[in-house]
């Protein structure tokens, strides 16, 4: 579901772009837009995994282990699975925070273009 619903935003965008620029822009605002959701997508995917699971492609993305009691050789990592970041709700969180920082640095960026107090 998640690929037809980023496929209709590609197609949306490039319809309403389309209809108003030439065609090498149109291609060029395609293939830019495209990358930028397949890029968003990586990252709130990887966000998952990592908070979710504690891997990276599966690979232990927390290299600190802790000593199981006093048995010699029995170790677990000190990260527990989040089953939150697991779940379909796991993606909205992720986006919902990816897109406060968004706009909390783009609002930063304002206000230093202002010259305002928020400036540090």
């Amino acid at each position: 579901v998640g690929l037809i619903i980023t496929n209709c935003i590609v197609l949306g965008r490039l319809e309403a772009f389309a209809s108003k620029n030439p065609p090498l822009a149109s291609v060029a605002d395609g293939f830019g837009a495209g990358l930028g959701y397949s890029g968003l997508l990586m990252a709130v995917a990887i966000v998952r995994e990592v908070l979710g699971f504690g891997t990276v492609f599966k690979n232990t993305a927390w290299e600190f282990v802790v000593v199981r009691g006093w048995i010699p050789g029995v170790y677990e990592t000190w990260w527990r699975h989040w089953t939150l970041m697991i779940m379909p709700p796991g993606a909205f969180f992720v986006l919902a925070l990816a897109v406060w920082a968004a706009r909390a640095m783009a609002l930063r960026r304002e206000a230093r273009a202002d010259g305002g107090e928020d400036s540090k």
